[in-house]
């Protein structure tokens, strides 16, 4: 697997080199019409060679442990998740089934866990699922949260005031509105100690998830709706600053990190595109 970090004007090159566009091409982040349409070329191009995924039916669930493997990776990139003394406290907003905080929990024995999704279904699974690994009931505590509106008083984020060393959003903001994403970074910033760090993982500017997006589909600026309804935005580094900087927090990181992933079925080479963010909640 082919892994780096990316600086900030590395997608333009991503898909210039990646993608077969010439590099002389002169597409820029800051021409969106233009590169809009390239973009949208490649989607169209991309969309053709990729099988037809089915809508989920009504009242299906999608977050199915069968669905995600466990992101081990996670524990490399974020190496604050793996700090055993002092003990540390480890939120995420957007649990699904479990396959960020999970391995968190069986890499750090330590560590103690608040984890929230907005469907109640995952909130189960995911309860479920650190049972079956043999985790202790009292080092995971699972609630039902959209964080999608403002916080409240009695938020399950922080029911008593600022109480995390770190806190997850891994491929979760991405399923919002931009409208609504300021409401999941305040509840982020509540439920930090000053100095806790917030960790973001998601979709960046032309990653695979980009590509095979129709222009049909685009709803907003970086935002389009997926066939099962629900919403992908992809975010570019310096977005991810700005908006984690209007929500109070201190950029530490902000970048871009690129992989290869090979289909060793199919022999497919999948270049995928990610936005990795650490960002600090400011002392006093």
């Amino acid at each position: 697997m082919d892994h780096q970090a990316m600086s900030c004007d590395a997608p333009s090159a991503f898909l210039a080199v990646g993608q077969g566009i010439p590099a002389a091409a002169g597409l820029s982040l800051h021409e969106p019409a233009s590169l809009l349409h390239a973009k949208d070329q490649l989607a169209q191009d991309a969309s053709r060679k990729q099988p037809q995924q089915r809508p989920a039916a009504a009242g299906e669930d999608n977050r199915s442990a069968r669905f995600y493997k466990e992101r081990r990776y996670l524990l490399l990139e974020f190496p604050e998740l793996c700090q055993q003394h002092p003990p540390q406290v480890i939120a995420e907003i957007g649990c699904g089934c479990g396959s960020s905080i999970l391995p968190v929990l069986k890499a750090n024995p330590t560590c103690r866990a608040v984890v929230t999704d907005v469907s109640p279904s995952a909130v189960e699974m995911v309860t479920a699922a650190a049972a079956r690994a043999g985790i202790q009931q009292d080092r995971i505590q699972a609630s039902v949260l959209d964080a999608s509106v403002p916080p409240a008083e009695d938020s399950h984020l922080a029911p008593s005031g600022p109480y995390a060393d770190c806190l997850m959003i891994v491929f979760t903001l991405a399923a919002l509105p931009p409208s609504s994403m300021s409401a999941m970074l305040s509840h982020a910033f509540q439920a930090l100690k000053p100095g806790g760090k917030l960790l973001i993982r998601d979709h960046g500017l032309f990653d695979l998830t980009h590509l095979r997006l129709t222009a049909e589909s685009r709803r907003g600026r970086r935002l389009y709706s997926r066939q099962d309804g629900t919403l992908c935005y992809v975010f570019s580094c310096e977005d991810l600053a700005m908006k984690a900087t209007a929500a109070g927090f201190e950029v530490i990181e902000s970048s871009y990190v690129r992989t290869k992933l090979l289909n060793r079925k199919t022999g497919q080479a999948m270049k995928r595109v990610f936005v990795h963010g650490v960002f600090r909640r400011r002392m006093g």
